[in-house]
């Protein structure tokens, strides 16, 4: 599950699991279709350090843009959720 979606499912209301929680079984996972420990461990590693939201940071070049200071995805998530936009139809 990407990251968006994560924070969609928060503009929505709903709840998730942690993507950290996704990663967890993924050395193992890898092990199991006979990869080599050393080769699983660096792509869980990577995943976790980029997916944990250290690397995040707003850049300069979308306030000037846009005229205005950017917002985090989740406000945007939340924001488009209330207006219904996303609401499933049937």
């Amino acid at each position: 599950m990407q990251i968006s979606t994560v924070a969609i499912i928060g503009g929505l209301g709903k709840t998730g699991g942690r993507v950290a929680d996704c990663l967890e079984p993924l050395p193992a996972e890898m092990t199991a279709f006979g990869l080599p420990r050393e080769t699983t461990d660096l792509p869980h590693e990577l995943f976790t350090q980029v997916l944990d939201g250290r690397n995040s940071h707003f850049a300069d070049g979308v306030r000037q843009i846009l005229g205005r200071q950017p917002k985090d995805f989740s406000v945007y998530a939340r924001e488009t959720a209330a207006t219904g936009i996303w609401s499933i139809q049937s």
